[in-house]
C-alpha cells in the first residue's frame, strides 16, 4: 500500500511539474521599425471668382506642397501559455511646406479657365511641423479555458505648429503671423473579451477610446473671421480641440475551416469635438474648420467567405447610420443649415454590398471579379431635406446609388517551380468599372453662374453640384514580396 501511494504521488507531482513548465514556457520577440518618406505635389485648379467683374470671371489657384516625414517604433512581446503581453513606443515627425497663389482668369466656351496676362498673387505660405510620440502596453489573459481578456493602455503626446504668411483676398495685403504651436496629451484605454463557444463559434465584445489631433492644415484654417480657400489656403487661427472617439463593438466569428467562415459585428462610435469644414462661400470653396459637439456612426457589418475547389468567394454587407447628435447649425454654401440629433451626415451611404469571386485556372494563373453596390446618399446642404433657408418646402437632392464591376488577373511564377529569387513576384492586370458606368461620388448644394444650356450669366442661382465617379481604367503592375 505504501509503495502504491508513493508511485501515485510521484506521478501526480510529475503531472504538476509538467503543467507549470508549460505554463511558464515563454517566448520573447523584439521588433523595431524605422522609416523616411518624402513627397512633393504641384497642382493647379480653376474656380469661379467671387467677384461679378466681367474681366475676371474666374481664378487659377496654383499650389506646391512638400512633406518630409520620418519615425520609428519599437515593441517587446513575451508571455506564457495563459498570459501574453506587449509593450512598445513610437515616434513620428513631419515637416510640411506649402505655398498657394492665385491668378485672374476668364472662362472659355467649354467652361475651361484661361489665365489672364497678369502676375500671380500670393494667397498663403505655411511652414508646419508636427511631432507625435506614444507609449503603450497590452496584455491578454486566459480567464478560463476558452475565455480571454485583453486590456490596452496608450499614452499619446502631440505637438502641432506652423508659421503663416497670408494675403487678404479683398485687399491683397500680405500679413506675417506669429508662430503658433499647440500641445495635445491623452490616455486611451481599451478592453476586449472573447469567448470560444465551440471549435467554430467565438463571441466577442470590445470597448475603446481613441483620439485624433488636428492636422497642420486644419489648424491653419480655423478662424471664421478669416476663411480660407481649399484645398489649403491658410490663415492664422484659434485653437481646435482634439477629436475624442468612444467606440463599442460586439458580435460573433464563425470558422469551419477553408470551406466557409464569417462574422457579424454591431458597432457604435461617438466622436466628441469632431472637426468639420464650414463653407462661407457660394461659388468658391472658402470656409474654415471647426469643432462640432457630437457625431455618431453606428451600424452592422456582416461578412462571409469560403472556397469550393479552385474557386474562392467572399461577400459583405454594411448598414451604416451616420448622424449628428447635437443641436446646432452648419454653414454650407450660403445656407445656415440647422441640425438636430438624428440629422444624417452627407456623403455616406446607408447600405453597401460587395461580392467577389476568384478562380485558380492553373498553378500560376488566377482570374477574378468583384461587384460593389452603394445606396443613395444625402447631398451636402440638403441634410434637412430643404434647399433654401427661407423656403420650408421639402426638396430632395440626394445622390443616387450605383453598382460597379471590376475584373483582374494575376500571374505568379512561383506556381511554375520558379527559383526562390522570384517566388515573391506577382504580375497583375485589372480593369475597374468594367461597363464604364457613369455615377456620382458626392453631391453638394451651391450656387452657379451658368444656365441650363451651359452659358455664363454672372448671376448666382442654386444648383446641385455632382462629383463624377472614375471612368473605366486599366491597371498593370508588378509586386515583389521578399
Amino acid at each position: 500500500w505504501v509503495l502504491i501511494c508513493a508511485a501515485s504521488w510521484r506521478n501526480r507531482l510529475a503531472q504538476i511539474s509538467a503543467h507549470w513548465r508549460r505554463a511558464l514556457d515563454t517566448t520573447t520577440t523584439v521588433e523595431a521599425l524605422a522609416y523616411v518618406r518624402h513627397s512633393q505635389r504641384v497642382s493647379v485648379n480653376g474656380d469661379l471668382s467671387e467677384s461679378a467683374d466681367d474681366d475676371t470671371q474666374a481664378l487659377l489657384n496654383h499650389s506646391k506642397t512638400r512633406q518630409d516625414s520620418g519615425g520609428a517604433s519599437w515593441a517587446w512581446a513575451s508571455g506564457t501559455a495563459r498570459h501574453q503581453w506587449q509593450v512598445g513606443a513610437s515616434l513620428d515627425r513631419a515637416q510640411v511646406s506649402y505655398q498657394q497663389d492665385r491668378q485672374g482668369a476668364q472662362l472659355d466656351n467649354s467652361r475651361g479657365v484661361q489665365a489672364l496676362d497678369e502676375d500671380r498673387v500670393l494667397s498663403a505660405d505655411v511652414q508646419g511641423q508636427s511631432t507625435h510620440w506614444g507609449l503603450y502596453a497590452t496584455g491578454t489573459w486566459q480567464l478560463m479555458r476558452n475565455t480571454h481578456l485583453t486590456t490596452t493602455l496608450r499614452f499619446n503626446r502631440a505637438g502641432v505648429g506652423n508659421t503663416l504668411i497670408s494675403a487678404d483676398e479683398d485687399t491683397g495685403v500680405v500679413q506675417s503671423h506669429a508662430p503658433e504651436r499647440f500641445i495635445y496629451r491623452n490616455w486611451n484605454p481599451a478592453l476586449g473579451l472573447a469567448r470560444q463557444v465551440n471549435g467554430q463559434l467565438t463571441l466577442f465584445a470590445n470597448v475603446a477610446r481613441n483620439t485624433r489631433v488636428p492636422t497642420v492644415i486644419e489648424l491653419g484654417c480655423a478662424d471664421p473671421e478669416s476663411p480660407c480657400r481649399l484645398p489649403a489656403g491658410l490663415q492664422s487661427d484659434p485653437y481646435l480641440a482634439q477629436v475624442r472617439s468612444n467606440s463599442f463593438e460586439g458580435g460573433l466569428r464563425w470558422d469551419s475551416g477553408p470551406a466557409v467562415s464569417g462574422s457579424l459585428t454591431l458597432y457604435r462610435t461617438d466622436n466628441h469635438n469632431d472637426i468639420l469644414f464650414s463653407s462661407v462661400s457660394t461659388v468658391g470653396q472658402r470656409g474654415y474648420f471647426r469643432n462640432f459637439g457630437l457625431t455618431r456612426h453606428q451600424g452592422l457589418d456582416a461578412a462571409l467567405q469560403g472556397r469550393v475547389g479552385r474557386w474562392r468567394w467572399s461577400g459583405s454587407y454594411s448598414h451604416l447610420a451616420a448622424t449628428y447628435q447635437t443641436e446646432g447649425s452648419l454653414r454650407v454654401g450660403e445656407r445656415n443649415l440647422p441640425v438636430h440629433p438624428g440629422t444624417p451626415i452627407a456623403g455616406l451611404p446607408r447600405r453597401q454590398f460587395k461580392l467577389s469571386v476568384e478562380a485558380e485556372l492553373k498553378p500560376a494563373w488566377s482570374i477574378g471579379a468583384d461587384l460593389q453596390a452603394l445606396s443613395r446618399r444625402v447631398s451636402a446642404g440638403n441634410e434637412d431635406g430643404r434647399s433654401d433657408d427661407n423656403n420650408a418646402t421639402a426638396a430632395d437632392f440626394h445622390v443616387p446609388g450605383y453598382v460597379l464591376v471590376n475584373v483582374q488577373a494575376r500571374w505568379r511564377p512561383s506556381g511554375l517551380g520558379a527559383p526562390s529569387g522570384v517566388k515573391g513576384l506577382e504580375a497583375f492586370v485589372g480593369l475597374s468599372n468594367l461597363f464604364n458606368r457613369q455615377y456620382t461620388s458626392f453631391g453638394a448644394l451651391a450656387s452657379t453662374r451658368f444656365n441650363a444650356q451651359g452659358g455664363y450669366t454672372g448671376l448666382d442661382q442654386p444648383a446641385l453640384f455632382a462629383a463624377p465617379g472614375a471612368p473605366r481604367a486599366v491597371q498593370v503592375g508588378l509586386r515583389l514580396r521578399l
